[in-house]
């Protein structure tokens, strides 16, 4: 009896292993990426309402100084462990409203190289 050969022979098996290969790579991506992404959309939703109760004591006796609101922000950092530095918050005012502009940068290690990934926001009240 003569074997007859496909010559659609195999490639089911490469598809499969090219699917997973691309699927581990996203995820190992995922792995190294997300936590970053995480802690700066926390971090940018700690400074809105950092904005907003700093705002509301403006014009106050008790009104604070723009480096409060900037230690009150750094601190936050801190918590949530974001290599920031005290001079990567600006924090301006006018009139009633409180802007804060944040940039900074994380590093990512890759298998290859390390990737620079830049962070920057900007909020008010």
């Amino acid at each position: 009896m003569k074997e007859s050969f496909s010559p659609q022979a195999g490639k089911g098996n490469i598809g499969c292993l090219f699917t997973f290969l691309i699927l581990a790579v996203a995820g190992y991506l995922g792995y190294k990426f997300i936590p970053h992404v995480v802690s700066y959309f926390e971090l940018k939703d700690a400074a809105s309402e950092i904005a907003v109760q700093y705002a509301a004591r403006l014009g106050r006796p008790d009104s604070p100084e723009l480096s409060t609101i900037q230690g009150a922000v750094y601190s936050k950092a801190q918590q949530l462990q974001i290599p920031l530095k005290r001079q990567d918050i600006q924090v301006t005012r006018d009139d009633d409203r409180i802007n804060i502009i944040v940039h900074y940068s994380v590093v990512v290690d890759l298998p290859r190289y390390p990737y620079e990934v830049k962070f920057n926001f900007a909020v008010h009240n």
